[in-house]
């Protein structure tokens, strides 16, 4: 059994019980060890819609077991879907090809993503995406070189993780 005082990775974050329950059981059949983290917040009368939601679930896994959890969520319960492997790398006239590895609602938001990315080593450019029926609707794309999209998919999950 893990013990809460070991340096542990949130393998998922359940809203509701009934996929946690599913996701423990399968963790069990593998022999993966794990702890279950209750962050629940009981509510009465009438819930809004801005609320938290009144069930909240984290799993926890230790570092090294964190790729074997996954990959036992991914096929049991189709959660961490694997991102495309074949990515292009050079369009037909040599370009380098642009992959979006974030879409943020802010342009402070967008930075930061590319920050971490940059400091991570990591080549990456910011593109403001305009809706075309809703000209007042703006998004901000981080783009990374298609070959570094792993690595910068891997940074972002840890820099999301840590905030």
């Amino acid at each position: 059994m893990i013990e809460p005082a070991e340096d542990l990775e949130v393998l998922h974050t359940f809203f509701d019980a009934l996929d946690a329950g599913k996701a423990c059981g399968h963790l069990e059949a593998l022999a993966i060890p794990f702890l279950v983290e209750n962050l629940s917040k009981p509510q009465q009368g009438v819930s809004r819609f801005q609320e938290n939601p009144p069930i909240h679930i984290e799993l926890l896994v230790r570092e090294e077991d964190l790729p074997r959890a996954r990959r036992c969520l991914r096929e049991s319960m189709h959660l961490f879907p694997e991102r495309e492997l074949d990515v292009v790398e050079h369009g037909v006239d040599g370009e380098e090809v642009l992959v979006q590895a974030a879409v943020c609602e802010t342009q402070e938001d967008a930075h930061a993503v590319k920050t971490a990315l940059t400091e991570a080593g990591l080549w990456a450019t910011l593109r403001k995406i305009i809706d075309d029926e809703d000209a007042s609707y703006i998004t901000y794309s981080v783009e990374v070189k298609g070959y570094d999209i792993e690595k910068s998919m891997t940074v972002i999950d840890r820099w999301g993780g840590s905030l």
